[in-house]
């Protein structure tokens, strides 16, 4: 009877992590996308408050891009920028380009965040934090592809032109 009950035990745990791992959504419907449209400014706010950063005493404004999800993670790549003004003009301080995981809760607050290191734990932290599934849809370990390449610089462009819009909005609001 131990023995079937270890079994048993053994089995489900095993099917849960498989379910996990076919849990991994890199397609991303557009049922997917429709959701995360709606929690899209919670990450946003969170990021900028927890995560960016500010050298020149500006504000940091973050933009993301969904890349995948996996049970209660949503992974994404972020690009956060500070802009400040300096002789009236709009200048850009600090910035974080990055993947990242943010581990909701069921009522759509970020209780967590995971970013890999930067240097030589870097790829050793891509494999701890994110799925294989998420890995391979985005090319993240290795030699990058000459297609992950462009996508790389046409993300950092669409989601750093988001940024500018953002710290134009907000600097011209405060102006008056």
């Amino acid at each position: 009877m131990k023995n079937t009950m270890k079994i048993y035990s053994f089995f489900l745990l095993l099917t849960a992590f498989l379910g996990c791992v076919d849990n991994c959504d890199t397609s991303l419907s557009e049922q997917t996308k429709k959701e995360f449209k709606e929690i899209q400014a919670i990450c946003e706010q969170y990021i900028e408050n927890n995560i960016a950063t500010t050298e020149y005493n500006g504000t940091a404004f973050c933009s993301c891009e969904l890349m995948g999800i996996d049970n209660n993670n949503i992974y994404l790549w972020i690009y956060c920028e500070e802009y400040y003004l300096k002789d009236n003009l709009l200048e850009k301080g600090s910035g974080l380009f990055e993947p990242i995981s943010l581990e909701m809760d069921k009522n759509n607050k970020v209780i967590n965040y995971s970013l890999p290191r930067e240097g030589m734990g870097y790829t050793n932290d891509l494999k701890i934090i994110f799925p294989k599934c998420i890995i391979e849809s985005e090319d993240l370990i290795g030699n990058p592809s000459e297609e992950f390449t462009k996508k790389y610089y046409e993300r950092g462009k669409s989601l750093g032109e988001k940024n500018l819009s953002k710290a134009k909005i907000y600097y011209k609001l405060n102006q008056k």
